[in-house]
């Protein structure tokens, strides 16, 4: 396993919808450990940042290893025009995808798991495709995150 220096990190971060400060302290912990799951996803958006960077979010579905729904967000970070350009058309609502990234588990009143620049492949056969969305249609109705 690889390890990062850590240190504390200390701040505020302002809600931008609703312009709530909250203080922060976190111990920065960071390793190359990373999560594996198949995601369906249900939303996409893209956004430029003030620093004419990009980002998409994607919402998603998740699925653990026996069938249990999650929610799942998977965040990139392209470096370019193309490159966003790439994702925005590999990712489309309903698709599904086996995925693997670092991540971060959120303390939201919802908790759910966030991919970043997570690695996104197809699910092939089409008959193992067509089995997970089975199984996102039957246990979906209850998710466990």
């Amino acid at each position: 396993m690889k390890r990062f220096k850590g240190g504390i990190i200390e701040g505020t971060v302002k809600n931008m919808e609703t312009g709530e400060i909250s203080n922060v302290r976190h111990y920065l912990f960071s390793t190359d450990l990373e999560f594996f799951t198949i995601a369906k996803i249900e939303h996409v958006e893209s956004f430029k940042l003030p620093d004419n960077s990009f980002q998409i979010s994607v919402d998603c579905s998740g699925l653990d290893s026996i069938g249990q729904v999650f929610k799942l967000d998977l965040d990139f970070t392209p470096e370019s025009v193309e490159a966003k350009d790439r994702l925005l058309n590999d990712l489309k609502v309903d698709s599904v995808f086996i995925v693997k990234g670092t991540y971060t588990i959120t303390q939201n009143a919802i908790p759910h798991i966030i991919l970043h620049d997570p690695y996104y492949e197809p699910v092939y056969p089409q008959s193992f495709e067509e089995e997970i969305r089975e199984v996102f249609r039957v246990n979906g109705k209850e998710r466990i995150l």
